[in-house]
């Protein structure tokens, strides 16, 4: 056998694997062979340095912190699947929602509010309460989400008291008494503005709701649901108005709303830097 043989067999002989013929002439092999010899002797040096080698603990810090990843990990998945009940009870809320600003809204608006209108209506204005109620269960978007239930509901309960028709009324009579100035012209705009930027900024304010970091983009999410929360409230007030001045109304309303988003939760992070929610 030469030497190639020999050494393919130094592994079954560490560990006695060979039968009672192979072991005698491979061991007669390594009592004349000056190669296979060291061969044979690296080959018994790595095995003993195995046999002393274990396993390192793992300190017990290690360990803790390993778990609690595991653990918030874990939980992470688990809120971010909302449980059938959950979704149950946000699109009751939802509805209850919608059914209160139709009675606060609805005995304001114009009479052209036909039933089957009002009832579509009501029918759009829940789904849209309770797609936000869901929002409101992600962390991540919950800051934006209360504040614009919150304005919504500031925007509602101010409704009755400046009913928009009203309203536009007395800037058209303004305009006019001022023959067609662009300046005045302006002022219905600006308080369509208004009408719609100071219930959102309360509610970014008294929600406490600050960002650091993106406050632009989070901003417009927020004009967003709040232009959509409040869009049935809208339609029904303005139903009985022209469409001239539906128009510049809806520009200037949906100005403040889109202003007032990002300018919220900008002065939100200003007046109360303890409370910003800082997206990931």
């Amino acid at each position: 056998m030469n030497c190639s043989g020999i050494q393919e067999r130094l592994v079954d002989l560490l560990y006695e694997e060979l039968d009672h013929e192979e072991r005698g002439v491979v061991t007669a092999h390594l009592e004349s062979c000056a190669a296979c010899q060291a061969r044979w002797a690296r080959i018994r040096v790595v095995a003993s340095a195995a046999d002393r080698w274990s396993t390192p603990t793992v300190s017990r810090g290690i360990a803790e912190r390993a778990l609690v990843r595991v653990a918030a990990e874990q939980r992470a998945t688990r809120t971010s699947l909302i449980p059938s009940p959950v979704i149950l009870g946000r699109v009751l809320l939802g509805g209850g929602a919608a059914l209160v600003s139709l009675l606060l809204v609805a005995g304001f608006a114009d009479r052209q509010a036909t039933t089957p209108r009002t009832a579509a209506l009501a029918v759009i204005w829940t789904v849209l309460y309770s797609a936000v109620f869901l929002a409101n269960h992600h962390p991540s978007v919950r800051a934006v989400t209360r504040a614009a239930l919150a304005g919504t509901g500031v925007a509602l309960v101010l409704a009755p008291v400046l009913a928009i028709p009203g309203v536009v009324e007395a800037c058209e009579r303004w305009v006019r008494a001022a023959q067609g100035s662009v300046p005045w012209a302006l002022v219905l705009v600006v308080a369509a503005a208004g009408y719609t930027a100071a219930p959102l900024l309360l509610g970014a304010l008294g929600t406490r709701t600050g960002q650091e970091r993106h406050w632009v983009v989070d901003g417009l999410k927020l004009s967003g649901l709040y232009g959509l929360l409040i869009a049935p409230a809208v339609y029904l007030e303005c139903i009985g108005l022209s469409l001239e001045l539906t128009a510049v109304w809806m520009a200037g309303a949906l100005l403040g709303a889109a202003a007032a988003g990002p300018l919220g939760l900008r002065l939100g992070g200003w007046l109360f830097p303890a409370a910003r929610e800082v997206n990931p």
